[in-house]
C-alpha cells in the first residue's frame, strides 16, 4: 500500500488540506468551511485512501514518535 500524508491549514472561517504521496504527487486539495458536517466528509474522504499505516494528527510539526512510548 501507498504512504500518504495529510496537511491542514486552520483558519477561524475555512481551512486547507493538501494530501500527497510519497513521491509527492498532489492527491486532494480543498478548501472547506469551518462545519462540522464539511471537516467530517473531508476526513472521509482522506481515509478512503490506501495507506501502510496511521500516526497522529497533530497541529505542530515536532510530533512524538508514533505509537507512543508507554509510561
Amino acid at each position: 500500500m501507498p504512504e500518504i500524508w495529510a496537511g491542514l491549514d486552520i483558519g477561524k472561517k475555512h481551512h486547507h488540506a493538501v494530501v500527497i504521496d510519497a513521491d509527492g504527487k498532489r492527491l486532494l486539495s480543498r478548501r472547506v468551511l469551518n462545519d462540522e458536517s464539511e471537516l467530517l466528509q473531508l476526513i472521509a474522504d482522506v481515509l478512503e485512501y490506501p495507506v501502510t499505516c496511521c500516526g497522529p494528527w497533530t497541529s505542530t510539526p515536532a510530533s512524538p514518535p508514533w505509537p507512543p512510548a508507554s509510561s
